[in-house]
């Protein structure tokens, strides 16, 4: 849905929260300006009865006792007043002008007429005893105003903000309470009916159903059905509850006796079915979902949790909560503040949070409040610290001392749960790498970075490309893409590109700040090495998949060739050599005809077996060995005038494998060298070593030998010696070694195909090969291969 199908919706909710909140002032109004017995009443079974309305408190110059049982007012029985509160031609001069009404009560058993008194009520302090419950109801409507202005055309955003609506129409109306003489004015009670109880039922589900559904169904929102039924079932069963209840009660009186008890018939339902929603909506949600309705829950369990610890069920154990009756916003003010951490956390809802500092200082002062309240409570009801400057003073001088720290870590918290660590870095890099260090499969390696890459960022989408320069074909992704931007960060292990991570911005309107770069190019350098070993280690699956099928496709050649070229010729050549077996003695001339066309023959299938055979194994190692062969391929390489060769040391029986993959890697290095390097001299330097050591002799030492100025020069050179640590460290080994002296490789190499061919055929006989650039200047190739028994029967 896009921006301009919400608007409608959002200017609905602003009409309807305009019209609660002013019919809302217009209840506080009158009870400011208005005169009033001071006569509370409540609209519980008991109060009520067939002909009156039971005092559950009043002031104590009015003339009424708490209890008494008002049967009439001015004369006139106050089910008719009820009866005739819309009615305008109702006589209703007994409150206008007078400064008392004469009231039909029933106090112990006798009918009495009393006089009671007319006057304003303590609306200030009726504000100040009730201001737990201003303090919930105005941040409930910041962040559900601030959410339906950013996102109208979210479902969810619609039902917070109509559940704020009947917050804040009903909250002021309900705790200014209502009063037998509002009954006889007519309209303050019908207003009060009106805000307080029709306003709160209407839109109780968009709070208890229509929010579950919304969040749960994500950006697409819940289909209009289910919204009706969400809606309809407890308001028609509400209506055709209060609908029996007028037709089975003898009086308006009785039947008001059954509306708090109608409320809670439809009010716990709903709230059950909203539980039950939520959790079926978490089951199948996906993680992103659950991670938003998380803190919704943990907001609404710690308010639920509160008022039954602190208010429900110490008032029923012991006749007195916890804290008092004034605090209960104070004890549901978690909701509000999980859905805002929703939003902060895990963007519930969509949005781009840009409220830190308002949440921030909001959050310290209500903290503060709260603490400087319950240390009054606590001060003056458990220490017995009567009066309020010494009790007031000890809780003033405790919020001052605690105020910086709670602003630090508002402060702090805030800032991580909108942009995770990126003020701590070191926390971001210690997770990391225990999480790596606790993988034990490197395949699982690139999930674990991008989850903790999307947690440590707070961002909603992570993925890693493997491969150098993008052209990897495998991608890890964690969260779902948005569209706009992607920041793309190079993952480098020793100067060479191993892959990409890819992250999305918090939103479209937020793009990555400095800081974020900063803790993103350190994440991405301690990932580079785990990316390597998962580059490696595919690659080494690919190489000895490749290996197995290239060794059947071999052998179906060889098979081939021989079926279908050798073996006809062998079998052609033992027939014609029959015939000139038969004409040796009659015809010796044709005989010898045969013969000769038979040698052509025979000397024809033996280079189809050289062929065959050369095919297998460069005839070069088995001609002039290891160190010859690499001689005359140096040959081939380098034509210039004043190239030199030498050879020190001989080397000993190697096996096929390692011989082969040996003269490759060499072959390639070289070849480089002289053809891509721009090198004046390349040395080549093979050594059968035992046991580790630290890379190998230097491309200096000697056992070495040059090329001559004047041209470029490749030297191939055997020596003894001891050689780098690798996966046959602590056993016999070959090690191969080509360096030169040209322009290197570059900053961040993305390897091709040779370079990548050299570590295949490492990799394919159990050795590794290291590519890097020289301090000085130029390259190195540094392969050691394996020796043992395992290298010998791969050849």
């Amino acid at each position: 849905m896009t921006m301009a199908s919400g608007r409608p919706r959002r200017t609905g909710v602003w009409l309807l929260a305009g019209l609660s909140i002013v019919a809302s002032l217009g209840f506080l109004a009158w009870r400011v300006a208005g005169s009033s017995d001071g006569a509370a009443i409540a609209f519980y079974a008991g109060t009520w009865s067939v002909d009156g309305v039971r005092i559950e408190d009043h002031r104590p110059a009015g003339g009424l006792v708490q209890g008494d049982v008002v049967t009439a007012v001015a004369g006139r029985p106050l089910a008719e007043w009820l009866d005739g509160v819309l009615n305008p031609g109702l006589d209703r001069s007994a409150l206008s002008g007078s400064r008392s009404v004469t009231y039909t009560v029933r106090r112990d058993g006798a009918t009495l007429d009393v006089a009671v008194a007319l006057g304003p009520d303590d609306v200030g302090g009726t504000l100040v005893d009730n201001w737990s419950a201003l303090l919930f109801t105005l941040v409930l409507q910041v962040v559900a105003g601030y959410v339906l202005w950013r996102r109208p055309e979210a479902s969810a955003a619609s039902a917070l903000a109509l559940a704020s609506v009947g917050v804040a129409g009903s909250t002021l109306p309900w705790f200014l309470g209502i009063r037998v003489s509002d009954i006889v004015a007519g309209w303050p009670f019908v207003l009060h009916m009106l805000t307080a109880s029709g306003l709160y039922m209407v839109l109780w589900p968009a709070g208890a159903l229509h929010l579950p559904l919304a969040v749960a169904a994500g950006p697409a929102g819940p289909c209009r059905r289910a919204l009706a039924l969400a809606y309809g079932l407890p308001l028609g069963a509400y209506g055709l509850g209060l609908v029996a209840a007028r037709l089975l009660s003898p009086s308006s009186t009785a039947w008001l006796g059954t509306l708090a008890t109608l409320q809670a018939l439809v009010i716990i339902p709903s709230i059950l079915a909203g539980i039950g929603l939520t959790i079926r909506g978490h089951r199948a949600a996906t993680p992103a979902v659950r991670d938003q309705v998380r803190w919704m829950a943990i907001g609404g369990g710690i308010a639920t949790l509160g008022s039954l610890l602190l208010l429900f069920g110490p008032q029923l154990l012991t006749g007195r909560p916890i804290l008092p009756w004034s605090a209960v916003g104070l004890v549901a003010l978690p909701l509000p503040l999980g859905i805002a951490a929703g939003i902060l956390r895990y963007r519930l809802f969509d949005i781009d949070v840009a409220i830190n500092r308002a949440l921030v200082y909001g959050g310290a002062t209500t903290a503060i409040v709260a603490i400087y309240a319950v240390s009054v409570t606590v001060l003056g009801t458990f220490l017995r610290i009567q009066g309020g400057f010494p009790a007031s003073l000890l809780a003033t001088g405790l919020a001052a001392v605690v105020a910086l720290p709670i602003r630090d870590a508002l402060q702090l918290t805030v800032n991580r749960l909108m942009y995770g660590d990126r003020d701590d870095p070191y926390r971001a890099l210690a997770r990391l790498g225990q999480r790596l260090e606790g993988t034990l499969d490197p395949i699982q390696a690139p999930t674990v970075i991008v989850r903790t890459v999307a947690e440590s960022l707070r961002l909603p989408w992570v993925a890693i490309r493997i491969g150098p320069g993008g052209e990897g074909d495998r991608t890890i992704v964690h969260g779902r893409q948005p569209a706009g931007e992607v920041v793309e960060v190079p993952l480098v292990y020793r100067a060479e590109v191993v892959g990409d991570l890819l992250v999305a911005p918090r939103s479209a309107a937020e793009p990555l700040s400095a800081a974020d770069r900063k803790l993103l190019d350190a994440l991405a350098q301690q990932a580079g090495a785990a990316v390597h070993a998962l580059g490696l280690t595919l690659d080494l699956i690919e190489s000895r998949e490749r290996l197995v099928v290239a060794r059947e496709e071999e052998r179906r050649r060889i098979r081939r060739d021989l079926h279908d070229g050798l073996g006809p010729t062998l079998a052609a050549i033992g027939m014609r050599a029959e015939v000139a077996a038969e004409l040796v003695a009659g015809d010796p001339a044709g005989a010898e005809r045969i013969l000769a066309e038979l040698r052509a023959e025979v000397q024809g299938a033996l280079a189809d077996i050289r062929r065959l055979v050369d095919a297998l194994r460069p005839p070069a190692l088995d001609e002039m060995g290891l160190v010859g062969a690499l001689r005359a391929q140096a040959g081939h390489l380098g034509q210039s005038p004043g190239l030199e060769v030498a050879a020190q040391g001989p080397l000993p029986e190697l096996p096929a494998a390692i011989e082969v993959a040996a003269y490759r890697i060499a072959v390639e290095a070289m070849t480089n060298a002289s053809r891509h390097a721009q090198a004046r001299t390349c040395r080549v330097r093979l050594a059968a070593v035992v046991g580790s050591g630290a890379d190998g002799p230097g491309a200096d030492e000697p056992g070495v030998d040059g090329a001559a100025a004047g041209g470029p020069g490749v030297g191939a050179a055997a020596a003894g010696g001891t050689g780098a640590s690798g996966p046959s460290a602590g056993g016999r080994a070959l090690e191969v070694e080509v360096t030169d002296d040209g322009r290197g490789l570059p900053a961040r190499l993305r390897p091709g195909i040779g370079l990548a061919s050299m570590r295949e055929r490492a990799a394919e006989v159990g050795g590794t090969c290291v590519i890097e650039r020289m301090p000085g200047g130029g390259t190195r190739v540094f392969a050691r291969l394996p020796l043992d028994d395992r290298a010998a029967s791969q050849g």
